[in-house]
């Protein structure tokens, strides 16, 4: 039978069968081109020791920022050795379970091949309490914590460059100066603050505010709203932008606030807003903080 006849049968195989019958002529490899098609993710595949899952996963993936992905798979041995502790690229259909989680089908597993001293390590979540600021939240410890009197930042710490990254923007800042266009800017990094306005019982936050009462025709002249924030569900004042940035004023046991994010660049603001909303649902203010 010549090759041309092969094809044709494979076809006709590959539509009265559906995929089976590929894999009976192909092994894996038609598995590999089926799933170039499918979400693909980076992480470490671990266990879940037996552990019982409505969405009937047996694995997850922890990806590099920290988050996780539930995993199941009928073609692949999640298990294998040859994946412990090895980071690896997944490709699979991705669905939503009942209970709002994301689950992939794995079909397809690589091993990522790179210098393990660039891998960046998962970040690990940090309590932390003030009682001087009456304060309490979670961070994740790629962000910097500075403190003073009256208030805390948290910056967010830059990734270490690669080695080629600082010849790279060395070379076309001179190339930007010799030719008179204006030289590149430096990254930007998203930060996260809360200050201490007053401890005064009595202090008038409308007024610091400029509006005359919590009226909405008077808080939007001042391009503010009213909102919930913290797992406590407090009143607050709220104004945010375009470029991700949100500041909200409120009172908590006798101290006015003032609680203010900034994302970093466009290209991370997204991601930057999910971890300020994750610390955001870890915070407490007031004399319980503290406890």
């Amino acid at each position: 039978m010549n090759i041309r006849k092969v094809l044709v049968l494979c076809t006709i195989l590959m539509g009265m069968l559906g995929l089976n019958a590929c894999q009976s002529a192909g092994g894996n490899a038609q598995v590999k081109n089926l799933a170039l098609n499918q979400d693909k993710r980076m992480g470490v595949i671990q266990s879940l020791g037996g552990a019982h899952v409505s969405s009937q996963a047996t694995h997850l993936l922890r990806l590099d920022d920290g988050k996780t992905l539930f995993l199941k798979s009928a073609l692949m041995d999640l298990g294998s050795p040859k994946y412990a502790a090895k980071e690896v690229e997944v490709a699979g259909s991705i669905l939503r379970t009942t209970d709002g989680n994301e689950l992939m089908d794995v079909m397809n597993i690589d091993l990522i091949d790179r210098d393990t001293s660039v891998i960046p390590t998962i970040p690990q979540w940090v309590n932390y309490s003030q009682p001087q600021l009456q304060i309490g939240l979670k961070y994740r410890d790629d962000y910097k914590l500075q403190e003073d009197q009256d208030s805390l930042t948290l910056t967010k710490i830059p990734k270490p460059s690669q080695p080629d990254d600082g010849l790279a923007v060395s070379a076309i800042a001179n190339a930007s100066s010799a030719s008179g266009t204006a030289s590149i800017s430096p990254k930007n990094e998203a930060f996260i603050s809360v200050k201490v306005i007053s401890r005064d019982i009595n202090y008038n936050l409308l007024e610091y505010l400029g509006v005359v009462s919590d009226s909405a025709s008077d808080l939007l002249s001042k391009g503010l709203v009213k909102s919930k924030i913290t797992q406590k569900a407090l009143d607050s004042y709220k104004s945010a932008k375009s470029d991700g940035t949100e500041v909200s004023y409120f009172v908590k046991s006798g101290f006015t606030y003032q609680l203010k994010f900034t994302a970093g660049d466009s290209s991370t603001q997204v991601i930057d807003q999910n971890l300020f909303y994750d610390v955001l649902a870890s915070v407490n203010f007031g004399t319980d903080a503290v406890k």
